[in-house]
């Protein structure tokens, strides 16, 4: 029994210190990673601007379902096992750069994504750049330190290298 409070004590002791640490870390964060795929720029474009077909190529994805617009803008909700998630197209340049900024509210999270496509030597080069904002400290500091702030973007760049392939 007294392991198990000793567990406990450390357990929250490390509670404490990441809410202490996350707290001293900004809010808003900016983490970019780029990939150059072997496919053309406009079947790359394809696939990052059709959001209703992101669960087909998109690891985690359950379902994509596309929502009323909203100021004339194509909206969705991507629905993981946690739940649904509200996006925008906040921005898009036919070709070039496509944004998608979260639009669901209560999140401990929030922000936005911005792919931009470039040709490269008989493919195209994609950038996403991950203008984000955690709320949470606890949640920040494993962000910084545990979990990666890139890993988000790693993660999707792999399932488009992927859905290019199929």
């Amino acid at each position: 029994m007294r392991t198990l409070a000793y567990l406990a004590v450390l357990l929250l002791g490390a509670v404490a210190v990441m809410y202490m640490v996350g707290r001293s870390l900004p809010v808003a964060h900016l983490a970019s990673r780029g990939q150059r795929f072997d496919a053309p720029l406009d079947s790359v474009w394809r696939l990052i601007a059709d959001v209703g077909t992101y669960a087909s190529w998109r690891t985690g994805l359950s379902r994509v379902e596309l929502l009323t617009p909203l100021n004339g803008r194509t909206a969705w909700r991507e629905y993981t096992r946690r739940g649904g998630v509200d996006y925008v197209a906040e921005e898009m340049v036919e070709g070039e750069l496509f944004v998608a900024r979260i639009t669901t509210t209560g999140l401990p999270y929030g922000g936005r994504w911005r792919y931009e496509l470039n040709p490269d030597t008989g493919g195209t080069r994609v950038t996403i750049t991950e203008e984000g904002e955690i709320y949470n400290p606890v949640f920040r500091c494993l962000m910084k330190y545990v979990i990666g702030e890139t890993r988000s973007i790693e993660a999707v760049l792999a399932a488009l290298e992927k859905g290019l392939s199929r």
